[in-house]
C-alpha cells in the first residue's frame, strides 16, 4: 500500500557540508527513513542548521512522495517542538506545506483503512488461518506507511494466534522486534528476540541476522556496548544481510557500530581475530574508515586509529541509534588508546602521549587525570615536568617485562657457570 503523490516537490539543492550525511539517510527505507532524518534536523543531533534544513526539506518530500504520513508531516511544520523555530522557518522558504497532499492523502489514508478492516472482517468469517495472518500484515503495512506504529505493532501482536509453523513464527518475531525499534521499545525487541530464539526459523539465517541486528541496538540503547559489539561483530557475512534491512539498518552500519563498540570495550587480542574474521571483513570493507580504525589499534598506532574514527563522526553524531552514544564511546576509545601506550612505560611525558594518540597536550592531561582518579592507569601526574608516571609497581606489562628480563638474566648466569664448571672439569 505504498503512497506514490502527483504533486512532487523539486529535488532539494543540499548543501556542500552535509551532502554525505543526508545522502547517506536517503538509502534508508520505510519508518527507518523518516526518524533518522527526523532526528538529524532535530535539536539534539548537533548538526549545523543547514544540514538541519536540508533534512527538514528532505523529510517533508520522502513523506509525501512514499507515505500516508500526515501526522508527521504537520508535525515538520510546528512551532516551538522537537525541531528549532529558525530551521522550521528556512525550510518553510524551500518547501512549503502542501495542503492538497493533506487533505487527499487523509482522505486515501481513511478509505484504504476502511477497506483494510472490512477484509479483516471477512477473513475471521471464513476462519482460515493463512488468510487472516497475510490481512493483519496489510493492516500492519498501512498503519506503518500512516504513522500509526501503535497500531501496527499491534496488529502484528494479534497475528500471533494464526501463525502455523517456524518459518511464520519467525516472521512475525522479526516484524514484532522491527517496529518495536521505530517506537524504542526496547524491552519488546529483548523479548522477541529470545521467543525468536526459542522458538523460530534458526535456518534462515537472513531473518537470524536481522533479529541479532535488532538485539544489537537494544543492548546499545541499554549501555551495554561489549554485548551490542559481539551482536554485530559475529554476524552472517554481509553479502546475507546485504541491504534488505534497509527499514531499520544497512550493511555498512554493522560496520560502523560493531567497530566503534568492539573498539571500545574489547581486548587487542579479540579485535585482531575480528580483522581477519571473513564474516566482519566482508561489512568492514563496506565503510574502510571504520577497517581502518581496528588495524592502526592492533598495531598500536593510536593516532591514525583516532583519526579513522574522527572521519566518521560526523556520521556517527547524527546516527539516530549511535548519536546519542556516539561521544561517550568515542571517548572510551580515546582512554582506551592512552592506556595502551602508557602500558609499557614507567613514566611518560604528556607531550608524546598527545602527539601519539593524535590529541592537544591538555586533553591528553584531562583524560590522563580521569583515568588516573578512577583507577584504570596506575599513575599520576606531575603537572610541572608534564610527565604521567606510574605508582604501586607499575601497570601489568611494564613488570612483565622486567620480570621477563630479571628471568633472562639469572638464566644467564645459571648457563655461563655452568660452561665454567664444564670448562674446568668439575662436571
Amino acid at each position: 500500500h505504498t503512497h506514490t503523490h502527483t504533486h512532487t516537490h523539486t529535488q532539494v539543492p543540499l548543501a556542500p557540508m552535509s551532502t554525505y550525511t543526508v545522502r547517506d539517510v536517503l538509502r534508508y527505507s520505510g519508518p527507518s527513513k523518516s526518524l533518522r532524518l527526523l532526528y538529524v534536523c532535530g535539536r539534539s543531533s548537533g548538526a549545523p542548521a543547514q544540514t538541519k534544513v536540508d533534512a527538514l526539506c528532505l523529510l517533508r518530500e520522502s513523506l509525501v512522495n512514499d507515505t500516508l504520513n500526515v501526522h508527521m508531516y504537520k508535525a515538520t511544520f510546528a512551532r516551538g517542538k522537537e525541531i528549532e523555530d529558525d530551521v522550521v522557518d528556512a525550510a518553510d522558504q524551500r518547501c512549503p506545506v502542501d495542503e492538497d497532499w493533506v487533505r487527499e492523502t487523509t482522505e486515501k489514508a481513511s478509505t484504504q483503512l476502511r477497506l483494510l478492516e472490512s477484509n479483516l472482517q471477512h477473513s475471521k468469517t471464513t476462519l482460515q488461518k493463512s488468510h487472516i495472518l497475510s490481512t493483519y500484515r496489510s493492516l500492519a503495512a498501512h498503519h506503518l506507511s500512516a504513522g500509526s506504529t501503535v497500531d501496527a505493532l499491534k496488529c502484528y501482536l494479534r497475528s500471533r494466534d494464526f501463525v502455523g509453523g517456524v518459518s511464520e513464527m519467525g516472521t512475525m518475531c522479526l516484524d514484532v522486534v522491527t517496529t518495536s525499534v521505530h517506537l524504542r521499545n526496547y524491552q519488546h525487541v529483548a523479548g522477541y528476540c529470545t521467543k525468536f530464539e526459542r522458538t523460530g526459523d534458526m535456518k534462515d539465517v537472513v531473518v537470524e541476522a536481522k533479529i541479532k541486528c535488532c538485539k544489537g541496538l537494544a543492548l546499545m540503547s541499554e549501555g551495554k556496548y561489549r554485548e551490542a559489539g559481539s551482536c554485530f561483530a559475529y554476524l552472517p557475512p554481509a553479502t546475507v544481510l546485504g541491504d534488505h534491512f534497509s527499514s531499520v539498518l544497512l550493511a555498512d552500519d554493522v560496520a560502523l557500530y560493531g567497530s566503534l563498540l568492539c573498539l571500545a570495550t574489547m581486548p587487542r587480542s579479540t579485535l585482531s581475530s575480528l580483522t581477519s574474521s571473513p564474516s566482519f571483513k566482508s561489512y568492514l570493507s563496506l565503510l574502510p574508515h571504520a577497517s581502518d580504525a581496528l588495524t592502526s589499534f592492533c598495531k598500536c598506532k593510536y593516532g591514525p586509529c583516532l583519526a579513522s574514527i574522527s572521519a566518521m563522526r560526523d556520521r556517527m553524531l547524527y546516527d539516530a541509534h549511535l548519536g546519542p552514544h556516539a561521544a561517550k564511546l568515542i571517548g572510551m576509545v580515546r582512554e582506551k588508546c592512552v592506556v595502551s601506550y602508557f602500558g609499557p612505560y614507567s613514566d611518560c611525558r604528556l607531550s608524546s602521549i598527545a602527539e601519539t594518540v593524535g590529541i592537544t597536550v591538555d586533553e591528553a592531561e584531562e583524560v590522563c587525570a580521569r583515568l588516573a582518579r578512577s583507577g584504570d592507569l596506575r599513575a599520576r601526574l606531575d603537572l610541572r615536568a608534564g610527565v604521567l608516571r606510574e605508582v604501586g609497581g607499575g601497570s601489568k606489562p611494564g613488570r612483565k617485562a622486567r620480570d621477563l628480563a630479571e628471568d633472562f638474566l639469572v638464566q644467564s648466569e645459571a648457563t655461563m657457570m655452568r660452561m665454567s664448571l664444564l670448562k674446568a672439569g668439575f662436571l
